[in-house]
Parts: C-alpha cells; sequence; structure tokens
C-alpha cells in the first residue's frame, strides 16, 4: 500500500466515522427531546468509542503531512 493509498483509506474511513456520529448524536437529541428528563443515559454509549476513532484518524492523517514535509526536508539537506 502506497501513502497515497492510505490516505485515501482514512480519509474514507473519517468519513464514515463521522456519519455515523452524527447519526449518533442525532438519535441522542431526539430521545432528549422526546423524553426530556426521562431519557436514560448509558456509559455503553458507542458515542465516545466513535470520537476517538475520529480522533486517532485525524492524528494519523496529521501525522503523515508532517512526516511527509519532515522528509522533504531531509532530503533536500541530504543534497
Amino acid at each position: 500500500m502506497t501513502e497515497f493509498e492510505l490516505i485515501v483509506e482514512k480519509n474514507k474511513e473519517l468519513r464514515t466515522c463521522l456519519s455515523e456520529l452524527h447519526k449518533m448524536c442525532e438519535t441522542l437529541i431526539k430521545r432528549i427531546d422526546t423524553e426530556g428528563l426521562a431519557t436514560n443515559h448509558s456509559t455503553n454509549s458507542d458515542i465516545f468509542e466513535m470520537a476517538t476513532k475520529i480522533y486517532k484518524i485525524s492524528a494519523l492523517l496529521g501525522y503523515l503531512k508532517t512526516f511527509d514535509l519532515k522528509l522533504d526536508k531531509f532530503i533536500k539537506e541530504k543534497k
């Protein structure tokens, strides 16, 4: 797998995760709106897990971009 393919794959995964998180949040908002204070909240919610996954993918994509820039500098210094 090339770096480009990895970046494309991770961007697709990030978009999917963001869409899923959006759906989870919309569902929770609707429950709060309809049930009010009687809404059941749980620590077993997948919202935290999905948000953590989004954070990790974003961090990886940021690292890949930074790593590439540092690598370019290293190659120029060698010449």
